[in-house]
């Protein structure tokens, strides 16, 4: 069955930073065709299918739009699921992203440097970024990313 989910993230940039959101995300699914929960998918915008990191096989799942503004980005995913039970546990899956980290690039406006970021949704916050020159990037206090998850 076809799924649906948008991952949301915004990144409360200092003054004269700019930020530009990578066209590769990270989720965690269950996997219907490893039989495994909580497995890391890689997905990259334009390619029709996703990498299993755990197994390196395919998945059905695909990026079929991004968003993009000065500070947010807002990836469309849709991805296969079917129900199985995880072969190792014997517990049931679940047709939900329960976490996820999106890529992004920074660059400082004090020494122009392009620091690569990411953020996911299961870090410590209040979390800010500092680039090695000492200039304040950006500062996290919410959770991101988002995850909207179809049912």
């Amino acid at each position: 069955m076809k799924k649906t989910a948008i991952l949301e993230v915004k990144i409360k940039l200092e003054n004269d930073v700019l930020v530009t959101f990578d066209s590769f995300i990270e989720i965690s699914i269950d996997c219907f065709i490893c039989k495994r929960k909580h497995r890391t998918i890689g997905i990259k915008f334009d390619e029709n299918n996703a990498k299993c990191f755990k197994e390196n096989h395919t998945y059905p799942a695909k990026i079929t739009e991004m968003k993009l503004t000065d500070n947010k980005a807002e990836y469309y995913i849709e991805y296969d699921y079917n129900e199985f039970e995880d072969k190792r546990y014997k517990i049931p899956s679940d047709n939900v992203i329960k976490w996820a980290r999106v890529h992004f690039k920074i660059i400082c406006p004090t020494c122009d440097k392009e620091i690569k970021c990411s953020t996911q949704n299961n870090l410590s916050r209040p979390w800010s970024c500092y680039c090695k020159c000492g200039q304040l990037l950006y500062t996290e206090k919410d959770e991101m990313p988002v995850i909207k998850n179809s049912r």
